[in-house]
């Protein structure tokens, strides 16, 4: 099927194939004037090739293997190394596996999930859905955006109509634009950086915003001068547009001062067009990894003997405090601490994977030290806070009224300090041939309990908020979502069954919200921090070593790498 044959909208169906998510994604391409981009997007997405190709079994035999960190990108290179026989150590501080795939349930049943960490699966992105198919997972429609879905700014409401009408109407009154952008909807508006910055540039070229390479063509290294503000600016927008355009395009005023390639990442690669979700909770994926390390899904590890596959166990509320190269024979030397009792003992190892955050590896005792350029990146690559909330409901409001009022999934944008509040997706059915339209599924009620994520925000909005006491900030969020959604005073407080909220920076050993990079880090650090360490006994892995930053696909497709890195220097060692 050629790109051009793509016009009429995909149906997004549950558990969708790969030909079905593919269509999706040639879809957007086609819709943006970009189809070209088809093939680099899959072919950077993808996983690397199966690290039995590099190592053939049981060459991992005898060879011991530390992985810090239980987050994602660990427990990926930890599978793998498991195919080739390695010995594998996990280690984490804390009493949860995880990481940043972070599911709370308001209930035992598991049917009210809240995604307090990664909540949704682009379908573009090839690494996670290599995962989800092993481990037959099943999915679900993410409902990022839908035609009902409001904004409230300055005082005032719109609809997130596809044409922009609603916001043209009754927002754009509220600043003071130029002629030309009050006769232009919103969306071309904020479209203007991506065709200025990106759509200009040739295909080969393009594909470096999410590439990882040594040295950038002249064009990307340019952009990565830029924040996303100056962008804006150097748009042709007058003052009082960015500052409406940074409200109306979710997350946009948090994201001014972050690199503009950054920004750039994830509109490349489709990221918010077709999105999906594990209608259990995404730490069911979580679940498939402990699994199959643990030899309870051995069927993940097709052609591959039970006694051919390495030991994996796990060391958890386990603090690595040091790094060190062996002085008397090849290996690494790990100081490990229980963070119990602060006890302390040494562990030695053939090779480690680094699966943590640069901000929990900054504070660890390394000797010798990586290279200038590592250590640079460690004390400086970018990471920004991230807070979300949610309440768990009696009933679901936004569900309520006539077709053209019932939010049914997607999100609602506001000036207040709740930025973004994401309604529940679990009774989101799509209307056929319709984008960003949605219908109750059979059986759905509004009057069925639902978990309403009543703020998502990230940088100083975060911050802002996340340095509030916890009751300050349920208060205040209370008082904002009934006035968003013109509720009575102490309607929420009278139909809330539970909250949950997070503010990242809190959580012990991660201490941000995720690595978003600020100009220039592109340049300096992509390349940089993909590099082993110590002799090639120490590799990288986590969102941060990816150009997927804060999304499961940067962390699983970094640990296969890493864990093919290793794989590498076993095969040339023996």
């Amino acid at each position: 099927m050629r790109n051009s044959d793509i016009s009429e909208v995909p149906y997004q169906r549950p558990n969708p194939t790969d030909e079905e998510r593919h269509i999706q994604l040639k879809y957007t391409l086609n819709a943006g004037g970009r189809p070209e981009d088809y093939e680099n997007i899959l072919e950077l997405l993808s996983p690397p090739k199966d690290i039995t190709t590099i190592a053939p079994k049981n060459s991992g035999k005898n060879v011991k293997v530390a992985v810090i960190g239980a987050g994602e990108a660990g427990l990926a290179a930890a599978f793998e190394l498991k195919k080739i026989g390695c010995d594998i150590t996990i280690f984490e501080a804390s009493s949860r596996i995880g990481g940043r795939v972070y599911t709370h349930y308001f209930d035992c049943e598991g049917k009210y999930p809240a995604e307090l960490g990664a909540m949704r699966i682009p379908a573009s992105h090839e690494t996670v859905w290599h995962y989800i198919n092993l481990f037959k997972l099943n999915t679900d429609v993410f409902v990022t955006r839908n035609v009902n879905g409001l904004f409230y700014i300055r005082k005032r409401w719109a609809r997130n109509d596809a044409e922009g009408l609603s916001v043209m109407e009754n927002i754009y009154p509220a600043f003071n634009l130029t002629p030309e952008e009050r006769r232009t909807p919103w969306q071309q508006l904020v479209g203007r950086i991506f065709n200025k910055y990106v759509l200009s540039l040739p295909p080969e070229i393009r594909r470096e915003i999410i590439e990882v390479k040594p040295k950038y063509s002249e064009a990307i290294e340019a952009m990565d001068w830029l924040n996303y503000e100056m962008a804006y600016e150097r748009s042709g927008l007058s003052e009082d547009a960015i500052t409406m355009l940074s409200y109306l395009s979710t997350f946009d005023v948090a994201f001014f001062n972050v690199g503009l390639i950054e920004v750039m990442q994830e509109a490349y690669t489709a990221d918010f067009s077709f999105t999906y979700r594990i209608p259990q909770g995404n730490d069911r994926l979580t679940s498939a990894f402990c699994e199959a390390l643990m030899n309870k899904r051995n069927a993940a590890f097709a052609g591959i003997s039970s006694t051919e596959l390495g030991n994996v166990s796990f060391q958890m509320n386990t603090a690595i405090d040091g790094i060190y190269k062996d002085p008397d024979k090849e290996g690494i030397i790990l100081e490990c601490r229980k963070t119990q009792d602060n006890s302390i003992k040494y562990e030695d190892f053939d090779y480690i994977v680094c699966a943590i955050p640069f901000t929990s590896l900054r504070r660890m005792n390394i000797t010798p030290l990586f290279s200038v350029d590592k250590m640079h990146a460690i004390a400086s690559l970018n990471y920004e806070s991230g807070q979300k909330t949610y309440f768990f409901l009696k009933d679901r409001f936004w569900e309520k009224g006539n077709k053209n009022q019932r939010i049914i999934g997607g999100s609602t944008g506001s000036d207040l300090q709740t930025i973004a509040t994401f309604y529940p997706s679990d009774h989101s059915m799509p209307v056929p041939g319709k984008l960003n339209t949605w219908e109750l599924k059979p059986g759905a009620s509004p009057n069925q309990p639902g978990a309403l994520q009543v703020s998502y925000n990230w940088g100083e909005d975060a911050e802002r908020v996340g340095n509030k006491k916890i009751d300050l900030r349920i208060m205040d969020f209370i008082k904002q979502t009934e006035m968003i959604h013109c509720l009575p005073r102490g309607y929420i407080e009278e139909n809330m069954i539970d909250y949950a909220s997070i503010y990242w920076p809190d959580v012990q050993y991660i201490w941000s919200g995720s690595c978003l990079t600020k100009p220039k880090d592109k340049i300096l650090f992509s390349y940089v921090v993909t590099q082993p360490e110590m002799n090639n006994r120490v590799f990288f892995a986590g969102e941060h070593i990816s150009q997927k930053h804060a999304w499961i696909q940067g962390a699983l497709q970094t640990g296969m790498l890493a864990a093919n890195g290793i794989a590498e220097q076993i095969k040339a060692r023996k």
